[in-house]
């Protein structure tokens, strides 16, 4: 999917020492039809790893640092499984500046199974997701919530007040946050064909409409998109970052954003924008 790009937020300078890492990696862009492990949720994805610290807990200035140099060389998605020691005015400088420039910041709400909020995911404009999972049971006895629920949250998964995507996951935000990273590369993906339909050729709807490309697709600021119709000669690396009239009309505001009960639809969120790859024809 070129000009999709996701950042990995740790990077450990061993394959065999921790791994958090090259994990996150697997759950966004780990590749299809191969013999082992489960494919990624966007597994042509292109990835960029950054390392900011020797695990998952990390100083947010090198975040920070990370977070700018990302939204710089071009990449859509910032992908972060992290819990900062600190809480910098950098750190949020940086999630404002990759927000600013069409960049979604996927955060991790953390993994110490609390309701406390987690750096830097807690900060504005960034994407909050934690974990839920189905019905456990140890040697076929029933430890769960009764009456079972597929919406209980993974053992480890933090929650609160602050919490934007429910996710289907059974190694706690982490997971999520890489699942949910490789969904948002396909929405950019889809909303760069929707923007861009005469540079990509013939571009359908999941029902089959051909798709024009939409002139009033705006980012965040109200610029416009990098790839519009009235670009005919461009292909630049963004469609327009969060695009209001398609990439983010699926948002929802109010309780179900906030309780963990808005739960990712990979498929829905992708249908809208166009079923066809971003490649040109």
């Amino acid at each position: 999917m070129a000009s999709t790009t996701t950042t990995t937020a740790t990077r450990t300078t061993s394959p065999a020492a921790f791994g958090h890492g090259t994990g996150e990696d697997e759950d966004s862009t780990a590749e299809a039809n191969v013999s082992a492990g489960e494919v990624g949720s966007c597994p042509n994805c292109t990835v960029l790893p950054l390392r900011v610290g020797e695990s998952f807990i990390a100083d947010a200035n090198r975040f920070a640092e990370a977070a700018i140099y990302a939204t710089d060389r071009g990449v859509s998605v910032i992908q972060e499984a992290l819990g900062t020691y600190n809480d910098p005015v950098f750190a949020r400088q940086a999630i404002d500046y990759a927000y600013g420039h069409g960049v979604t910041v996927i955060a991790s709400a953390a993994d110490e199974a609390a309701e406390h909020h987690n750096q830097p995911g807690a900060l504005p404009h960034t994407i909050v997701v934690n974990a839920v999972q189905g019905p456990a049971s140890i040697n076929g006895v029933p430890v769960t919530n009764k009456p079972p629920s597929y919406l209980q949250i993974d053992g480890c998964t933090n929650f609160g007040t602050r919490i934007d995507l429910s996710v289907p996951a059974t190694s706690c935000s982490s997971e999520a946050t890489g699942k949910s990273a490789g969904v948002a590369g396909l929405v950019y993906s889809a909303a760069l064909n929707a923007c861009g339909a005469p540079l990509y050729g013939q571009c359908a709807s999941a029902a089959g409409h051909k798709l024009a490309a939409a002139k009033d697709c705006t980012r965040v600021d109200g610029t416009a998109c990098a790839i519009t119709a009235n670009e005919p000669g461009q292909h630049r690396r963004r469609g327009g970052g969060h695009g209001r009239r398609r990439a983010g009309r699926r948002h929802q505001h109010g309780p179900a954003a906030r309780d963990g009960v808005q739960r990712r639809d990979g498929a829905g969120l992708h249908r809208p924008q166009c079923q066809h790859d971003v490649r040109r024809r």
